[in-house]
């Protein structure tokens, strides 16, 4: 293992991106052997349990790593090496505690849990085995919060790598874990899907406590780098006030990432919920478009949500540094930054995935009544929650707690309020209701966005005109894409059966669509307005697409 490097803002959301892009690939693809091993059955009880334990684990764990990436931060800025340490201590006994009480309460009311998602269905799982199931994912409770903790202490010395690398490693063996177990119990022992789905649940704790190792090794051979020498004349900074200032970061950071799970929860119950009131749906179908909507479908997303990701690892150290040292016009320049790099890379991705829904659906999962055009609204709500969710990030390493939290709280009231009227009106209008959940996901982050952008303004004269400008240079070359890859579907279309065909075809219409987008991206100078211009010609030389100067 070499010795750390620090990482700059481009060079660190690169990393971050390349190694959260490699986790979601790995995550989106491997549900393709899973979910043919748990079937539809399985994949809600799954949904269910998944859904739950994302919302946990986020209420116990995200606001760690970035508040402890924050206070590192600051306290590396201003040289105060010994409270850097000890923050590092007191936010890991914090985050341990809170999780083990969550875990306590998830084994204690897992049967509760199990019924307010069944709601009145008789058919198809059962409250039990949702309950069961949650229970076996609660374990990874036990893991997380040291993870997340020594993830947010790599991240506040900007030393990005290691912290994403990690995610890596816990994707890669969760993976093995959850394939091996579940194909182990319904297959060769047979205890039939529900077994199959409790035992792929500890995978995550599995996953977590090897990436937990990995992070430790990383630490114990680079002690000399991430160990500053503390100055003596350092006053020593009390516990209580450590465990304040965690908090009154954590809480709007928890606020923000468990708005996301309060969505998938939402519309969970309320898919169930509209879906049986408004009748014309067996509890099976019921099940198993509330899985498709909350899970399986965002899976197929995870690439356009995995670059806020990979954002938000090295935006806050950067924009706190900025923020700290009152250098405004960099905290503008890298606030833009972000929303720019979202629109230039996202939204291709997005609109490929709404132009190819049915056959890339086909591909994961088979052939679905429902699945394909809950993927293509899936797809657009990815994009503007990325946006949401790294810029409430940034409005977080800058201190403005009481903003984030009132922009995410509006969001959720809103995206509550029309979840059910949406419904009905859709089904009203003759379309499918379960779209109406994705209208009222939409409403909800627009509410959030247009607080976070007006405010900004009015608080710190931020100008957004850089973003107005991307969104213009993406225009073309997106649409580009689009009608090219619309053509090339009516000359040359993809099979509807056969999928090792089809992933044929899809990559290859990849392939096309993305060199077609990049080559214009490079022409109306999107690419080098995100990326930087030297960075764009080293690798166009590197691709013999351009000469090196003399």
């Amino acid at each position: 293992m070499g010795k750390l490097k620090k990482n700059g803002f481009i060079e660190g959301t690169m990393i971050a991106y390349i190694c959260i892009v490699i986790t979601k690939i790995l995550g989106a693809f491997y549900s393709i052997p899973f979910y043919a091993i748990i079937g539809e059955t399985g994949g809600f009880i799954y949904s269910c349990a998944y859904s739950v334990y994302n919302l946990v684990l986020n209420a116990s764990t995200s606001g760690i790593p970035t508040s402890i990436s924050i206070i590192i931060s600051e306290y590396n800025a201003r040289g105060m090496y010994k409270a850097k340490e000890k923050a590092y201590k007191v936010g890991l006994r914090v985050v341990f505690a809170i999780a083990f009480t969550l875990f306590l309460l998830l084994q204690i009311f897992a049967e509760q849990i199990g019924a307010f998602y069944m709601d009145d269905m008789t058919e198809g799982s059962s409250v039990s085995e949702i309950a069961w199931a949650i229970r076996f994912m609660a374990v990874c409770l036990l893991f997380a919060p040291a993870l997340s903790v020594k993830r947010g202490y790599f991240q506040g010395q900007k030393f990005i790598a290691p912290s994403s690398v990690s995610q890596v490693v816990e994707q890669i063996v969760r993976i093995g874990f959850v394939l091996a177990s579940a194909y182990l119990a319904v297959n060769i022992l047979d205890l039939g899907e529900s077994v199959g789905v409790n035992f792929a649940m500890t995978g995550a704790a599995v996953g977590a406590l090897c990436a937990l190792i990995y992070l430790q090794v990383k630490a114990t051979k680079n002690r000399s780098v991430l160990l500053d020498r503390p100055d003596p004349r350092e006053k020593e900074i009390p516990t209580k006030v450590i465990i304040k200032k965690i908090l009154s970061f954590s809480i709007p950071v928890v606020i923000v990432s468990v708005s996301n799970n309060l969505y998938e929860v939402i519309d969970m119950k309320f898919v169930i919920m509209g879906l049986g009131w408004i009748g014309g749906y067996t509890d099976v179908q019921i099940q198993t478009i509330s899985s498709i909507v909350v899970n399986w479908a965002p899976k197929i997303c995870m690439l356009i949500l995995a670059l806020s990701m990979g954002m938000t690892a090295s935006v806050v150290p950067n924009m706190t540094d900025s923020y700290v040292k009152k250098d405004y016009k960099a905290v503008n320049r890298k606030f833009n930054l972000a929303v720019n790099t979202i629109l230039v890379i996202s939204v291709p991705i997005a609109l490929g995935l709404i132009i190819l829904s049915k056959p890339v659906y086909t591909m994961f999962y088979g052939q679905s009544d429902f699945g394909w055009l809950i993927l293509k609204f899936a797809a657009i709500v990815a994009v503007i929650s990325s946006i949401k969710t790294v810029l409430c990030m940034c409005l977080q390493s800058m201190g403005k707690a009481l903003l984030v939290c009132s922009a995410v709280i509006a969001g959720i009231l809103t995206n509550t309020a029309f979840d059910l009227p949406l419904m009905y009106l859709c089904s009203f209008l003759g379309a499918p209701p379960y779209i109406g959940v994705f209208f009222s996901s939409m409403l909800g982050v627009s509410v959030c966005l247009t607080i976070v952008f007006v405010s900004m303004k009015k608080m710190m004269k931020l100008k957004y005109s850089p973003i107005v400008a991307m969104m213009i240079r993406v225009a073309l070359p997106a649409a580009a894409m689009s009608v090219f890859i619309v053509l090339l579907q009516l000359i040359f279309p993809i099979p509807e059966t056969g999928r090792l065909l089809i992933t044929v075809y899809l990559v290859i219409y990849a392939l096309l669509g993305g060199l077609v987008y990049g080559l214009l991206a490079l022409k109306t100078g999107a690419l080098q307005a995100v990326f930087g211009k030297e960075t764009i010609d080293k690798i166009l030389v590197k691709l013999h697409l351009k000469k090196l100067r003399s």
